[in-house]
C-alpha cells in the first residue's frame, strides 16, 4: 500500500498529470482514491478514477470508484482448467477464454473537459 501511495503521488503530481487512471485492482484504486482526495482534486472533474476489480469499499465513499467487477473464482476455475488441458495435452492448440464484463459506473469517471 505503501508503494501504491507513492506512486500514485507522484503520477498525480507530475506535470502533465493525467486526466484519467484505471487500475487493475482495489489497492492501486484506494491509494490514488487516497492521494486524489488528500490534494484535493475533484473526482471527476480533476481526474476520472476506475478499477479493474470491485471491493465494497467503492461504493461506500464519495464520490463511488467506477468499476469493472472480476469473478475471481470462475477465473481461477478456466485457468486451472487450462493448465490441466495443457499437461495432459501439450501440442493442444492455444485457446483463448473471454468473459463478459460490465462496468458499474459510479460518480469517480466523466468525459474528458
Amino acid at each position: 500500500e505503501d508503494e501504491a501511495r507513492r506512486v500514485a503521488r507522484a503520477l498525480l503530481r507530475a506535470e502533465g498529470r493525467p486526466t484519467a487512471v484505471l487500475v487493475s485492482d482495489e489497492v492501486l484504486a484506494e491509494q490514488v482514491w487516497r492521494e486524489a482526495t488528500a490534494m484535493g482534486l475533484d473526482l471527476p472533474a480533476d481526474l476520472s478514477l476506475a478499477s479493474f476489480a470491485d471491493a465494497p469499499w467503492m461504493s461506500m465513499v464519495v464520490p463511488g470508484v467506477t468499476a469493472v467487477p472480476q469473478a475471481e473464482a470462475r477465473l481461477g476455475e478456466i485457468a486451472v482448467d487450462m493448465l490441466q488441458q495443457r499437461i495432459d495435452d501439450p501440442t493442444a492448440p492455444v485457446r483463448t477464454t473471454v468473459r463478459p464484463a460490465q462496468v458499474v459506473f459510479r460518480g469517480s469517471t466523466a468525459p474528458p473537459a
